[in-house]
């Protein structure tokens, strides 16, 4: 039988079975300021991402286990818990180790830098941040170039 008597599903002709897309990338942005949740999302989400936000420290946890993201977002001086508290406390689990943390904060001396990284973060960026740096920090992170337009 020739390969062109064959259907299309036995000789690898078929373009129904393209290679699937790896699923984007999810992010949480925990930031009490509602302006910088809205910054992040867009320029997040015009780049691919799938993007979870949290307003306070204690939602940010909550939010953290319900949806699994790939990288966090945490501003340092939230509500209810701050950024140390959450990431010492995501860092306590297996499952959060290897989740890479980014602090975003207005905080900029040597000792803050340095209680950031003793409690967990993996890198640190001090507000206001460029934006194209940020994208260029979680895509080395995250092992990933964005898929849609840059900012």
């Amino acid at each position: 039988m020739k390969s062109a008597d064959l259907p299309r599903s036995q000789t690898g002709d078929d373009s129904s079975q393209k290679n699937p897309q790896p699923a984007p990338k999810r992010i949480l942005v925990a930031d009490d300021l509602a302006m910088n949740r809205e910054l992040m999302r867009d320029m997040l989400e015009s780049s691919g991402y799938v993007v979870v936000e949290a307003r306070d420290g204690g939602e940010a946890i909550r939010e953290a286990y319900g949806s699994r993201p790939d990288l966090i977002l945490l501003d340092i001086d939230m509500p209810v818990l701050n950024g140390f508290a959450v990431v010492r406390r995501l860092r306590q689990d297996k499952d959060f180790l290897e989740v890479p943390i980014i602090a975003m904060t207005g905080l900029s001396s040597r000792e803050d830098r340095e209680q950031a990284f003793d409690a967990g973060f993996n890198s640190f960026l001090r507000k206001p941040f460029n934006l194209s740096n940020l994208r260029d920090e979680i895509e080395c992170f995250l092992g990933v170039s964005s898929t849609r337009g840059r900012v």
